[in-house]
C-alpha cells in the first residue's frame, strides 16, 4: 500500500514528439472543431447496449442477430 504513484517529467516529451511525427496543434484542432455529437458517432455503441439490455430482460439475443433484424426487418422467433 505504501507505493505512490510518479509521474513522468515532460523533459523527453520533445525528442518524443519529433520521433512520432505528429502534428499535434492539427490534432487538437481537429478535436476542438466537432463540439456536439450525435447517435450516428455512436451507433455501435447504442446497437450492443440494445442488445445487452433485451439479454438483461430474458431476451436472448446476440449482436449479429439484433443487426440482420434491424437491416432486413425480419422478426426473430420469440421463444
Amino acid at each position: 500500500m505504501g507505493k505512490h504513484l510518479k509521474l513522468l517529467t515532460s523533459a523527453y516529451f520533445a525528442e518524443y514528439a519529433e520521433a512520432l511525427e505528429a502534428n499535434w496543434f492539427e490534432t487538437f484542432s481537429k478535436l476542438k472543431i466537432k463540439k456536439a455529437f450525435d447517435n450516428a458517432d455512436f451507433e455501435h455503441y447504442v446497437q450492443s447496449s440494445a442488445t445487452y439490455s433485451s439479454n438483461i430482460e430474458g431476451n436472448s439475443i446476440d449482436i449479429d442477430t439484433y443487426l440482420k433484424n434491424k437491416t432486413f426487418k425480419v422478426k426473430s422467433k420469440p421463444k
